[in-house]
């Protein structure tokens, strides 16, 4: 469009002439053009080019108006095609005498498939059944995959399972988790670049519960949900919801706690989730005041995944206001900056705010900042704090008029949502002033490491510059190689760190450039630079380590106390230093890391009584440091899981038969299901303890106690014997298989 005239094909080097016209200065002019140069491409990169000199600013504002417009317009993408990047900044162009924006407009035009998944094994299966999801697509050449599971086992959402594969099949082992319906959905995608997916198709499989499980059919049950103040309370008070909950097969309990009120937008949020813990501490705040709904779900692993429940119920519970002390707010006096407006940029100020509380209580400051540099939208640059003040280094995009405002609270009045006064500046900033002259200078930029080296080592490139003012230097690095497709990619934009830290990836195998701009903000703008270098740096191929297996030292009969070697084989084919994780699990299958990454290979494990009543499992992690961060791993392997047991008593058996006159010894002896690392408990009632348990041993290795009768022990005795792993851990309302209580008549 030229003067608001459209020309079709008309070319841009005859609109450049309307544009040098001082009479028609407010001329606009777009071309599209494909960068790659491609009539036909899968991926194509577009660029929209605006020109203009509209407005008394020479045409940059009108520009970039229109600049926004065309992102807004081509942001969800066209007909056909999927906008993936939008990219382009306005500058001023001196052959025109106006401001310019060339737009690069990333495309994926998307391909039509015929996408089926199908299932090895038709649903449903009971947990621990292993599906194979195949992916068939026409036509299917050069295609990937990838696929996600949503159900209860990811707590209802989406889980990417394998990311982009050129295999089209999917391996899902099933657990008690995932006990009901899931969805399994795969992507497909082609192209050039293969930059987003194509198209989407998804399956439902139903998962049961494995027959034979500890709940044998029973569900946990609640008892009570159970504030520990009455309700209404003010805000800032203190409660605990308690609930109370029972399981027939003593299965452990887990509990997920639930808030819906005002503070929520009377949306069902989750506050604290699936755990042990039977209670949530609540402290509400004034965003509270009202009435609210608290939700308790308990299940104990054997019936509902974590995205189901086995029970549930809930309470109401109304917020009031907070008292408000001496009823007093705090007031604000003045709000002024240490340096008059205006200011240029780079200048260090601090804001001063000066209140006042009559109850002397302490005040609270938030402050924030509306102007160029946050967009005209007010921002945070100081939250709640008993700090008065604000320091402020306004940068070049803060060049104009900002206005800096404060809130304060008392704490006794609004929340930290609120506040209980008020009250902003206008400030102005204006563009730094030129220095002396000179450019900052580069020394050097210098790679930690010599090149080359091989994937997923980390290497920082430094560099060395200086400034005959002493001015602050500003650095921008860029990388070019394999992993940018050649191009000149950003990777550190503006700021005083002089250096960048880069982890090559298997994708920036081979030759890269790093280039280094610097600048001193007196000469060139963000734009552009006062003075540039670059380094060459060569990335090799590095595989990463496998593990074999993961095996165990001891037997397999596993019991409470004993103390279990778990060995993982790994190898590393460059002999990189291998680092091992190792993880427990019980049916849950929540792994618990028992290392950190360690060069060891094995770890001595002590089974406690959390592994009682189910099934061990351990698992290895492997990284040799040059592939995955400290927060992922190269490969991974599984123990098969290992039923664990507990002491438990056989029988008890006294040395003479009953009935015995007194005055006679007999001696009571326990059997039990092994004979180290066990403790033995013997008790007395009867005519000589009054009727009441007496302790006779304590906790003791010896499986005996030796009773010496006397006459007044005459009439029934009863005897009881106890046996545990770990006295310490010993739980009087958990006794099943752990106590026998036997009789005996004195005559």
């Amino acid at each position: 469009m030229v003067n608001a005239k459209i020309y079709k094909n008309k070319p841009l080097e005859e609109c450049n002439a309307d544009l040098k016209v001082a009479a028609n200065k407010s001329l606009i002019s777009c071309e599209v053009q494909d960068l790659a140069g491609q009539l036909v491409c899968a991926d194509p990169v577009l660029i929209v080019d605006i020109r203009s000199r509209k407005g008394a600013d020479g045409g940059a504002e009108y520009c970039a108006e229109i600049a926004d417009a065309v992102r807004a317009l081509l942001d969800d993408g066209f007909t056909g095609a999927e906008v993936t990047k939008l990219r382009g900044e306005v500058r001023f162009d001196k052959s025109l005498v106006a401001y310019r924006c060339r737009l690069e407009v990333y495309c994926h035009i998307k391909v039509s498939y015929t996408l089926t998944l199908t299932p090895s094994i038709t649903g449903p299966q009971v947990a621990g059944t292993e599906i194979v999801f195949t992916a068939n697509a026409s036509p299917a050449d050069g295609l990937e995959y990838r696929f996600f599971v949503t159900g209860p086992g990811t707590g209802a959402k989406a889980r990417d399972m394998t990311g982009w594969i050129s295999r089209n099949n999917f391996s899902w082992r099933s657990s008690s988790q995932d006990v009901g319906t899931s969805t399994i959905t795969v992507q497909v995608r082609g192209g050039k670049s293969q930059s987003t997916a194509d198209q989407t198709t998804t399956a439902s499989y139903t998962i049961t519960a494995a027959s034979g499980g500890s709940g044998a059919g029973s569900l946990p049950t609640i008892t009570s949900l159970t504030p520990t103040l009455a309700s209404p309370k003010p805000a800032e008070t203190k409660i605990d919801f308690i609930c109370i909950a029972a399981d027939a097969d003593n299965d452990p309990i887990y509990y997920r706690f639930y808030l819906t009120g005002p503070g929520t937008a009377s949306k069902k949020k989750i506050v604290q989730d699936w755990s042990l813990r039977n209670a949530w501490s609540w402290t509400p705040q004034a965003v509270d005041v009202g009435a609210s709904t608290r939700t308790v779900e308990i299940r104990d692993g054997n019936h509902a995944g974590p995205g189901g429940y086995d029970a549930t119920t809930t309470a109401s519970f109304t917020v009031t206001t907070a008292s408000a002390g001496t009823g007093s707010l705090p007031t604000i006096t003045s709000l002024t900056p240490t340096l008059a407006s205006p200011r240029a940029a780079e200048t260090e100020m601090d804001i001063i705010c000066i209140a006042a509380d009559a109850d002397n209580d302490p005040i609270y400051y938030r402050f924030y900042l509306t102007g160029p540099g946050t967009a005209s939208k007010k921002k945070i640059v100081q939250d709640w704090s008993l700090k008065n003040s604000w320091h402020w280094k306004p940068l070049a995009v803060d060049v104009g008029s900002n206005t800096i405002a404060v809130e304060i609270r008392d704490g006794n009045h609004a929340g930290p949502g609120s506040y209980d006064a008020t009250t902003g500046i206008s400030y102005t900033i204006t563009a730094a002033s030129v220095g002396t002259g000179s450019l900052p200078t580069i020394t050097s930029l210098t790679p930690t490491l010599a090149s080359p080296r091989g994937q997923g080592t980390e290497i920082e490139f430094i560099c060395i510059a200086t400034d005959a003012d002493n001015d602050p230097i500003y650095y921008r690095f860029y990388l070019t190689g394999p992993g940018t497709a050649s191009k000149k990619k950003m990777v550190q934009d503006w700021s005083l760190k002089n250096s960048w830290k880069w982890t090559a990836a298997k994708e920036d195998i081979g030759a890269n450039t790093i280039t280094v701009e610097i600048r001193d903000g007196n000469h060139a703008g963000q734009g552009s630079y006062d003075a540039t270098t670059s380094a060459s740096y060569t990335i090799s191929s590095n595989t990463a380590p496998t593990i074999n297996e993961v095996y165990y030292r001891e037997s397999s009969n596993l019991c409470v106390g004993d103390k279990m070697h778990f060995v993982a084989k790994a190898s590393d084919a460059d002999g990189d230093l291998i680092l091992y994780k190792f993880f427990r699990s019980s049916n849950e299958r929540i792994w618990e890391a028992l290392t950190g990454w360690q060069p060891e290979n094995w770890i001595l494990y002590e089974i406690d009584k959390t592994d009682y009543g189910g099934t061990l499992f351990i698992k290895a992690q492997v990284r040799d440091g040059k592939h995955a961060g400290e927060e992922s791993f190269d490969a991974e392997i599984e123990v098969d899981g290992l039923p664990v047991d507990r002491a438990s008593l056989t029988s008890v058996t006294p040395s003479l038969a009953s009935p015995k006159a007194h005055e006679t010894t007999i001696v009571f002896s326990a059997l039990a299901n092994k004979t180290t690392k066990i403790y033995y408990r013997f008790w007395q009632k009867g005519p000589g303890t009054g009727n009441v348990w007496r302790d006779m041993t304590g906790w003791q290795a010896k499986n005996s106690w030796s009773w010496r009768t006397l006459a007044c022990d005459i009439g029934t005795n009863y005897v009881r014997v106890e046996v545990c792993d770990d006295p310490d851990t010993w739980d009087d309302n958990d006794t099943s298989s752990r106590r026998i209580d036997t009789t005996y008549t004195i005559s």
